[in-house]
């Protein structure tokens, strides 16, 4: 089973793909594309990296 990845377009195996989805607070509503890891690692990991390392407010 393969997927098209949702940033570059690239048909991988299901299994090297990352399920991302996002809630848009627009009319589009949640919007959902599963993503290979290369792009995840590229583009989208950084991101979570990121918002893990913030301090929790207080």
């Amino acid at each position: 089973m393969t997927e098209d990845c949702g940033i570059c377009g690239e048909t991988v195996p299901f299994d090297a793909t990352v399920h991302a989805m996002v809630h848009t607070r627009s009319e589009a509503g949640v919007v959902e594309a599963y993503v290979c890891r290369q792009c995840y690692d590229e583009h989208l990991g950084p991101m979570f990296e990121r918002l893990t390392e913030r301090e929790p407010s207080a």
